[in-house]
């Protein structure tokens, strides 16, 4: 199961209403929709002229002389009571008559009590609320194929923002990426000043905290509004025109993809004035971006009305279409002339993508800042969010459990490991010895083998004679007659008085075989006069009878 769709099952009304809020110079717009199972329901759509353009921090003109203003004190009552003076003569607190009039934003807070008047008007915690950002804050910044998508943030930190904005981080960046494979990214510096206020008037207008789903580009909201809700040519320039009456501009797609855009500056003027100046400029980026852009034009905005409609068709002539900005999956009510939704079509925009799946959208742009994104990520439960809790209450307690089980297997597996472990070292300590001794004896037989083809039979005489002499001292009166040497062995004759001594003197000899053995009478003494033919000796052979066998 995806997240979207576990997302669906604690859908609550919340999720179904939004509030696009379009702010532009003196006007602000605000379109409420709702989704419901047949489609979109427009439940308001309000427009109003503030006193003064909100976030502008400047002094409209007035009646007051700064020189004047210099000389007497009792001028500066329009900024309050409680307001203490500065010492203007003081250089070092940076102050100047000018600076002073800058402090005067009595007609800043009428314009906030103005847009407040509105937002009361809204149950705006019972939806989710969409914004539009402010054209003069953004730049854009076009690069190739050549560029990573992964790097092109890094790219536009390092060529447009000085450190000092860096570190402030008023800032964000975003992208879209065009058929060609390029990324036209989006860098706006500054305050998000209408979502500050919102913030800041939060729980005078209500008690719940208020969600927030986007902050998009005016352009691209109308670019994916219009798409979805029309069917464009393909391989055809399409002009999008939003002549509202402080913002202006045009907006070129090919298909579904974004060409270009264009502000058109229109002075105040009747409006027949007006028509005739925006088609002039139509015309004049006609011809300087050398693009036909005047056979499909879309218009939205303010000056959407039949007769300017009727006006665009007679000037462009027959071959080329001009059309309104059309709302399809919209259930009719009052708010829903074909006037109203042009009119509204930029908060409409914004309101409508918070209720679509995201994926639908051609451009995914959005530049609420990250924190306000990482503040929202929670949701309220329904009682099938308490049944999944449960469900998650068991597997939890279940994976706890096996896993506790697994843990506990694999100690006991560790313990009859080390002990393995121990067993192998002893092994292999003992093989070490085995094979020390292994390589000793090694060298020892080739010692041994170095010396037999030194010395050959040499040193087996001798040990041969040793054992001889040993032997018949201790068989008496037994001795040797003569002893001869051949490459097949050794033949020995002697001579014994007792004819045992026979036996014995061949059980030391090695491979011993007696020949004869002949009764003789030596100075009338019987003596045995005896023949044994036996191998050369070995010395290791001869070494082991003598600590087996302790007799020569």
């Amino acid at each position: 199961m995806k997240f979207d769709d576990i997302m669906k099952i604690f859908k609550t009304k919340k999720n179904n209403q939004s509030f696009g809020i379009f702010h532009e110079g003196q006007w602000v717009k605000i379109a409420h929709l709702e989704l419901s199972e047949t489609g979109f329901v427009i439940k308001d759509l309000v427009s109003s002229k503030l006193k003064s353009s909100l976030f502008d921090k400047t002094i409209p003109d007035t009646d007051i002389d700064t020189q004047t203003t210099e000389e007497n004190d009792s001028d500066f009552n329009y900024v309050g009571d409680d307001f203490e003076l500065p010492d203007l003569s003081e250089e070092s607190m940076g102050f100047s008559g000018n600076d002073l009039l800058n402090m005067d934003n009595k007609n800043l807070k009428g314009s906030e009590e103005d847009l407040l008047d509105i937002l009361r008007k809204f149950s705006l915690d019972q939806g989710v609320i969409s914004l539009n950002a402010n054209d003069e804050n953004i730049s854009y910044h076009e690069y190739d194929e050549s560029i990573s998508k992964k790097n092109y943030k890094k790219e536009i930190e390092a060529t447009f923002l000085t450190p000092e904005e860096k570190k402030e981080k008023k800032y964000v960046v975003d992208y879209i990426e065009n058929s060609d494979e390029s990324v036209l990214a989006f860098l706006y510096k500054g305050e998000f000043e209408l979502l500050e206020y919102l913030e800041d008037v939060n729980r005078v207008i209500c008690k719940d905290k208020l969600l927030y789903n986007h902050i998009a580009i005016n352009e691209l909201s109308l670019i994916n509004f219009i798409i979805a809700n029309h069917t464009l040519p393909e391989d055809e320039n399409v002009l999008i025109l939003y002549l509202d009456s402080d913002y202006k501009i045009g907006v070129v797609v090919n298909g579904d993809c974004y060409v270009k855009n264009f502000s058109i500056d229109v002075p105040e003027a009747p409006i027949h004035e007006m028509r005739q100046t925006v088609y002039s400029k139509i015309m004049l980026e006609k011809d300087s971006s050398n693009i036909d852009i005047t056979k499909h034009i879309i218009i939205s905005g303010e000056m959407s009305s039949e007769d300017d409609i009727e006006f665009f068709k007679d000037k462009l002539g027959s071959k080329s279409v001009v059309e309104r900005v059309r709302f399809r999956d919209i259930e009719k009510n009052d708010e829903t002339s074909p006037e109203q939704i042009s009119k509204f079509a930029l908060p409409l925009s914004l309101a409508w993508r918070v209720l679509i799946n995201e994926e639908e959208l051609i451009y995914q742009n959005n530049l609420l800042p990250q924190k306000i994104i990482d503040g929202q990520k929670h949701f309220k439960l329904s009682w099938h969010g308490y049944i999944i809790l449960v469900v998650l209450f068991i597997l939890t307690f279940y994976g706890t459990f096996s896993d506790l089980r697994l843990k506990n297997n694999i100690a006991r597996i560790n313990r009859d490991n080390s002990i393995l472990q121990q067993k192998i070292l002893t092994k292999e300590n003992i093989l070490k010895r085995i094979n020390t001794i292994e390589q000793q004896i090694s060298i020892i037989d080739k010692d041994y083998s170095k010396i037999t083809s030194v010395i050959g039979h040499n040193n087996q005489m001798h040990l041969l004679l040793n054992k001889l002499s040993v032997s018949m001292s201790k068989n008496t009166l037994s001795w040797v007659t003569e002893l001869l040497c051949d490459k097949d062995g050794i033949l020995l004759k002697g001579s014994t008085t007792k004819r045992t001594n026979v036996i014995k003197i061949s059980e030391i000899l090695p491979g011993c075989t007696i020949l004869s053995v002949i009764e003789t009478k030596k100075v009338n003494y019987p003596v045995w006069d005896f023949q044994l033919k036996f191998d050369y000796p070995q010395p290791i052979n001869i070494k082991k009878d003598d600590v087996n066998n302790n007799e020569i």
